[in-house]
């Protein structure tokens, strides 16, 4: 049932993959050229992201192709793959059934998890460290409690390898290791913190040489207080009612997110939907330190409740916070919602508990649904968001184009969804994530400046009018919301527009 409706909720981006962002595009990019033989530690055009997503996207290419679709699927498996291994840790302490309504939260969610599970890099690291929990609690009543403990502090520092979020989650893993390690033989215990350490320390050898190569920088996982008024201001107004439901931004064509004008009734829903998270977590609060919860409830029950003030900690002092969409550095705490309600679950006997989460799921799977337009209008689904893309391709290749121009947002998903046929550079060097496109693009005498009118930032009519003061013959062409300029002169001949 889990693994069905976590697949089920998420048809309208799957039957719309090529409807794709630059980021998760650059990903299936360097997925092609791994497979062509062509290998970097670090992602595309980033100093501290590696190309562990990119390797996994790779299998999927093998059997599926090099699609859209394929990409999709790659970071999709994961999140189904953490939400059984969340699952199976649960199981080992409750009902079956209270532990598969308990990851109803992870089926069900908002935005910003949707941002993870189906559009890689980060979903790679978020599976590891779920993969990391689940080996350390099978640490309890086995006789190889050592091996296990050491597996799950190298799978934890191997999730900081592939993405620097995954550095948030190592207070959890080593709260978790000492909670689960806990038994009345000091040496049993000393052997079980010993293994995970060592463990560790094996794990963390490929983020030292990472983070010691020369490419690497380190600004995105550096705390200051400095941001914090900043931070604070953008957790209070957007990201935490868009994390807890009471506010859902959606988008009205592609990249143009607002707020969404729910009717009366949703908005009683999200309210309803926040009084029942508020309420559990509560709950859950009283229940781990109230007598009578088995010990190993009680301790997957404070390790998910730790994951909420940790998470908005980190936020509040991450130089990377900027807008609504930073509320992707929320996720954490979303991913330990089943661990943290797992004590009201023990407690309420299964199918209650699911009354009492109704609400919360309610107002997490309409925020998240309405949140994948265009590719849904209410209840119906759309397709074919990619079409004018696959026929702008056509008519590109038709006419020779080798090379186009952009805006980052629209360069490199049409670079994957061309196939690299024409290649697509963005239209600022330093936008730049994959150095030989722009060598083949400055070869190049004809090449096409591509404007989407609703992911690029720089209007038709500024380009328009910019080749025309230029002096630069070009033809037209118009594909749905796809508008190519096909110019004929040397890009360097080009003032205003490839030299950018």
């Amino acid at each position: 049932m889990v693994v069905a409706l976590s697949f089920l909720y998420r048809l309208p981006p799957l039957l719309n993959a090529g409807d794709t962002n630059s980021d998760a595009a650059i990903v299936g990019l360097q997925a092609m050229h791994i497979l062509r033989g062509e290998f970097s530690w670090h992602l595309f055009g980033s100093t501290y992201q590696t190309s562990v997503d990119s390797a996994v996207a790779a299998l999927w290419f093998l059997p599926l192709g090099a699609t859209p679709f394929a990409l999709m699927l790659s970071s999709l498996v994961g999140h189904v793959l953490l939400t059984l291994l969340s699952y199976a840790v649960l199981t080992r302490h409750l009902p079956k059934v209270a532990a598969a309504v308990l990851v109803l939260a992870l089926v069900f969610c908002s935005a910003p998890v949707h941002g993870n599970a189906l559009y890689p890099p980060r979903q790679a690291a978020l599976t590891l460290v779920f993969l990391a929990m689940y080996f350390i609690e099978c640490i309890d009543k086995s006789s190889r409690d050592a091996l296990w403990a050491g597996a799950g502090g190298a799978m934890a520092l191997l999730a900081c390898f592939a993405d620097p979020y995954a550095l948030l989650f190592l207070p959890l893993v080593g709260l978790h290791l000492l909670l689960v390690a806990r038994d009345p033989s000091k040496g049993r215990w000393l052997k079980r913190l010993g293994a995970g350490a060592v463990g560790a320390a094996m794990g963390v050898v490929p983020l030292v040489l990472l983070l010691g190569s020369p490419e690497s920088r380190h600004g995105e996982t550096k705390m200051t207080l400095d941001v914090v008024e900043h931070n604070w201001a953008v957790l209070r107004e957007a990201c935490l009612p868009w994390v807890l439901g009471t506010k859902v931004y959606a988008p009205l064509h592609e990249m143009d997110y607002v707020p969404w004008t729910a009717p009366p009734a949703i908005v009683a829903i999200q309210w309803l939907g926040l009084l029942s998270l508020a309420g559990l977590l509560l709950a859950s609060v009283f229940l781990v330190v109230a007598p009578g919860t088995p010990w190993g409830v009680r301790r997957i029950g404070a390790v998910g409740l730790l994951s909420v003030p940790l998470t908005v900690s980190a936020f509040l002092v991450s130089p990377m916070v900027m807008d609504q969409f930073s509320a992707r550095y929320l996720v954490a705490m979303l991913l330990f919602l089943p661990w943290a309600f797992a004590p009201v679950a023990h407690r309420a006997k299964g199918w209650r508990f699911g009354m009492y989460a109704a609400p919360y799921l309610a107002s997490a799977a309409i925020g998240g649904w309405v949140a994948y337009a265009p590719a849904v209008s209410g209840l119906a689904v759309r397709t074919g968001l990619s079409r004018d893309d696959e026929a702008m391709g056509e008519k590109l290749r038709a006419l020779g184009v080798r090379v186009a121009m952009a805006d980052y947002w629209v360069a490199y998903r049409e670079t994957f969804l061309f196939r690299e046929s024409p290649i697509v550079v963005p239209s600022h060097l330093a936008q730049d994530r994959y150095r030989p496109y722009r060598d083949v693009f400055a070869r190049e005498r004809e090449y096409a400046y591509l404007v989407d009118r609703w992911r690029s930032e720089e209007p038709e009519a500024t380009v328009a009018e910019r080749l025309a003061l230029s002096g630069a013959r070009y033809d037209r062409i118009e594909v749905g919301d796809l508008v190519a300029f096909v110019v004929h002169a040397p890009p360097e001949k080009t003032p205003g527009l490839a030299s950018r």
